[in-house]
């Protein structure tokens, strides 16, 4: 990204800058892909200025999400851009003047026009866009643990109007950000803030000493809301806030709405802005904010890192499938997957390996922290340009220990004490594109990648260390495994493409991973 604040001006059509294609949609083939998928009203484009930001709305029990570029001019009138990968080609938080059309999408793609009863947009010219000042790459954690410091101050206000108001109180909120409560009948006390610690191995913070959870009256009846207006109420309650308690809620980096259940004709249990704060990016206050309807903590957390640019963690079934993650769906408390943690500067260079040649590797506990003595790595990245998933090709497998340790205490059985493969898809700093989880193996267990045919197998696992053999091939693979420590009574186990557990020679009862 740049270094500093740049205006610059590209046609589509041209050629741009190398600096600049970097951020910009391969402009043929996306034009090309919308012509066979939608309607484009060229005989009237419109040219605006406009302010970018990246959403996305969280649909838990709908197994859904729909993510989109929202660019807002300075009278408030907004452009939705409904293709994913021209969304994904610009900054939240840049200044645009853009050349729009609208677009007439598919069955599929016509969800997400309904934002706010808004038409959808495609681009076909960026004219200038001024990126924010001081862009930096990703702050990655060195080998002695220094980073940019990543405290984030929050402000969590509630919308309370005259007949309706959130579930959850301050006390109740205030508990699940900085306090300590149990979630799922599990045994962790945990809260959003400590949690986030954790995981980042003290690299990011939301201090309570900095923030505050507040109610702001609205003095009207919930009644009143029509559609879906999040961006304007939290005008509304920003202005509620400096009026009435004297805090204006932009001077915080992380700015959290929570709202009463029948809000509108929302249908989210979160939204949020998308990589308005990745870590070591420094204090941009009211630059991010997060709307919340379920108001579990893991919801919250969700939208949080949506907030660090994370997207959402699947299975080869579900969006928000992998329970062991964070950005799956389920409630209970768990530390962020090993992928999340690479793709947020929280891991090493020095604690991941990146394989290049077939290895065995002694993985440490993704709970212990990257510069322990035990094991050699916390991680490994293994390329895998072949990999294929939903349309998208590329990204990279990554392979993790987890104990039942920390937050990672109330993972289920089928997931303490494994070996995971992640696949962290393609992405684009500062958005990630989200991750699918492969497989979850205990000792004599391997899984081969169909897309690119690499072979992970589990040598042993000892209490905080698990030692791994990465190669090309099964054979190579079981080679670099000790015999005594692969074979188990015989037989020798595998774990198929899709999380289905089988033994070779016998099966056994399919495992959901």
């Amino acid at each position: 990204f740049l270094t500093r604040r740049e205006s610059m001006s590209v046609d589509f059509l041209g050629n741009p800058p190398p600096l600049m294609r970097k951020y910009m949609v391969p402009t043929f083939r996306m034009l090309a892909t919308l012509m066979l998928t939608a309607r484009i009203d060229t005989a009237h484009a419109e040219t605006v200025a406009c302010s970018y930001e990246l959403e996305i709305e969280n649909h838990f029990s709908e197994e859904r999400f729909f993510e989109y570029g929202l660019c807002t001019t300075t009278n408030g009138t907004q452009y939705v851009l409904a293709e994913t990968r021209q969304a994904h080609s610009y900054v939240s938080g840049e200044r645009l003047v853009l050349q729009f059309s609208q677009v007439e999408l598919g069955v599929r793609e016509a969800m997400r026009s309904e934002v706010n009863g808004q038409p959808s947009y495609i681009v076909m010219q960026t004219l200038n866009r001024s990126l924010p000042v001081g862009l930096p790459p990703v702050s990655r954690r060195t080998r002695d643990g220094a980073a940019l410091p990543d405290e984030k101050d929050v402000i969590s206000i509630r919308l309370v109007y005259t007949d309706a108001e959130p579930f959850c109180d301050e006390e109740c909120i205030w508990r699940g950000l900085w306090g300590a409560t149990t979630l799922e009948g599990g045994t962790v006390k945990g809260s959003v803030a400590a949690l986030m610690r954790e995981s980042s191995y003290g690299m990011t913070t939301f201090p309570e000493t900095r923030g505050r959870v507040v109610s702001v009256s609205m003095n009207k009846s919930i009644d009143t809301i029509v559609g879906c207006p999040t961006l304007s109420e939290a005008e509304l309650a920003d202005q509620k806030a400096i009026e009435n308690l004297g805090i204006d809620p932009k001077s915080y980096v992380l700015r959290e709405y929570v709202v009463p259940q029948n809000f509108g004709t929302c249908s989210w249990d979160g939204y949020a802005n998308v990589g308005c704060s990745p870590p070591g990016w420094g204090l941009r206050t009211g630059r991010c904010y997060t709307f919340i309807r379920d108001t579990s903590p893991t919801t919250r957390l969700h939208q949080f890192a949506h907030n660090l640019g994370l997207l959402n963690a699947g299975t080869a079934t579900k969006t928000y499938g992998d329970s062991t993650a964070v950005m799956g769906r389920t409630h209970a408390w768990k530390g962020f997957i090993a992928a999340a943690r690479y793709q947020l500067g929280w891991l090493s260079d020095e604690a991941t390996l990146i394989w290049t040649q077939d290895v065995r590797v002694t993985l440490r506990s993704l709970h212990l922290d990257p510069e322990s003595d035990i094991g050699d790595v916390t991680a490994v990245k293994v390329p895998c340009p072949s990999c294929f998933l939903e349309g998208d090709k590329g990204g990279h497998i990554f392979i993790s220990f987890r104990t039942p340790n920390g937050y990672d205490a109330d993972l289920d059985y089928n997931h303490v004490n494994k070996v995971f493969v992640h696949l962290l898809r393609t992405y684009t700093y500062p958005y990630g594109s989200g991750t699918k989880m492969y497989a979850a193996l205990s000792s004599g267990q391997y899984y081969t990648l169909v897309d690119s045919g690499h072979t992970i197998s589990v040598c042993s696992i000892s209490t905080m260390s698990a030692t791994v053999a990465i190669a090309k091939s099964t054979e190579a693979a079981e080679s670099l495994c000790a015999k005594s420590q692969l074979i188990r009574a015989g037989l020798r186990q595998s774990i198929p493409a899709g999380g289905v557990q089988v033994l070779r020679g016998n099966s056994i009862s399919a495992v959901e991973v």
